[in-house]
């Protein structure tokens, strides 16, 4: 199990993962995050709109991430397998579609 908090929160979130698990020890350790730069897109897909996250670095390429409840909600609605709708989403990006921010 691995929980993320303000250093200042470990004794309270330590006495609950004591109280509500098995676990005889905790590792605590501070840890960094390195952000990507990112903007919101909406693409256009055959079953309608997908909003996601386009992130990026200065001199690297660029990842989309479809947001899962835009997925989830097409696949849904027009009884498709949710990886279709990622495949479909991820895929408008690269090709250029329609791209709104």
């Amino acid at each position: 199990m691995t929980v993320l908090a303000r250093a200042g929160r470990y004794r309270v979130l330590e006495a609950i993962l004591f109280r509500e698990t098995s676990s005889f020890g905790i590792r605590r350790y501070p840890v960094e995050r390195t952000k990507l730069q990112r903007e919101v897109l909406t693409v256009s897909t055959k079953w309608g709109p997908i909003q996601g996250k386009r992130g990026w670095r200065e001199r690297g390429p660029s990842v989309f991430t479809p947001e899962y409840e835009d997925c989830a909600r097409v696949a849904r609605q027009h009884g498709i397998a949710l990886r279709e709708v990622y495949a479909e989403s991820g895929g408008l990006t690269k090709r250029n579609k329609e791209r709104t921010r």
